[in-house]
């Protein structure tokens, strides 16, 4: 899955001069790959893909792996209600 990033980077860049919706990007606040550097490029992908428009946004879910709806549920919440106010807000 890795490896498929710069794949995905790619299409994302190709795709954004259409997409007009906001994107909130939710990611682990603690690695949970086992591989530091697979961590860490699952992280760059998370961040590319949020800084990829002017209406993005990253969100580390604190203290969470994987699991952020079961770990972290309000952050969902409050992500879901951010998006819908900038959705609001056009």
């Amino acid at each position: 899955m890795v490896a498929t990033f710069p794949d995905l980077i790619r299409e994302v860049s190709r795709l954004e001069p259409g997409l007009r919706q906001p994107v909130v990007v939710i990611t682990a606040g603690k690695p949970w790959w086992g591989r530091e550097d697979i961590d860490a490029a699952w992280r760059r992908s998370h961040e590319a893909l949020a800084a990829a428009g002017k209406q993005r946004s990253l969100v580390v879910a604190k203290g969470s792996d994987h699991s952020v709806p079961q770990d972290r549920p309000e952050v969902i919440v409050t992500s879901v209600q951010r998006l819908l106010k900038m959705v609001n807000e056009r």
